[in-house]
């Protein structure tokens, strides 16, 4: 059984978990945005947004305001889950937010960037790999009730950024602390 993203049913109050699945990411067809790739394996279908190696890619989430109503103000972590499509290397990710309500305009510039520690891969392609960010939002990003907007970035031309090859992010979950 899924737990109930909106706290209730042992979550505990004020406390959330929030899916962004790869196919629910808003994607317009932009040169900096990561492929998205519906995969056929021999037991289970998933899909993947695949974040290349030479640009930074980006894709975007919008979480309703019902979603995060039930936030109580605590810090925030962002839990990636991922493949590597190397067996060396480290992936430098990076997430931006910010809270939109009625009468505010919707396209304005994102907070600015958190980064996450690179992440080293576990040394087998295809295998599973955990990138997590946990931090204190400011008002400005996240507010409860608000639509919130999350941007998840490879930056791929980081230093930090070593791995060779597509990082394939095929899970991620955004919950209170």
């Amino acid at each position: 059984m899924l737990a109930n993203p909106l706290g209730a049913g042992g979550g505990g109050a004020g406390k959330f978990k929030i899916p962004l699945m790869p196919g629910s990411a808003e994607l317009v067809g932009a040169a900096s945005e990561p492929l998205l790739i519906g995969m056929g394996g021999t037991n289970l279908n998933w899909s993947e947004l695949r974040f290349n190696d030479t640009a930074i890619n980006q894709a975007n989430w919008i979480i309703s305001g019902a979603m995060t109503a039930n936030y109580a103000g605590g810090q925030i972590t962002i839990r990636l889950r991922w493949k590597a499509a190397a067996i060396t290397g480290a992936v430098l990710w990076q997430a931006q937010l910010i809270g939109r309500t009625t009468g505010e305009q919707i396209d304005t510039a994102m907070e600015t960037a958190r980064s996450f520690s690179a992440t080293t891969v576990n040394g087998t392609t295809e295998l599973t790999n955990n990138s997590e960010l946990t931090f204190t939002s400011t008002a400005a990003e996240l507010t409860a009730g608000d639509d919130w907007f999350i941007r998840i970035l490879r930056k791929a031309n980081d230093a930090a950024d070593t791995m060779s090859g597509d990082a394939k992010l095929f899970s991620a979950q955004v919950f209170e602390v």
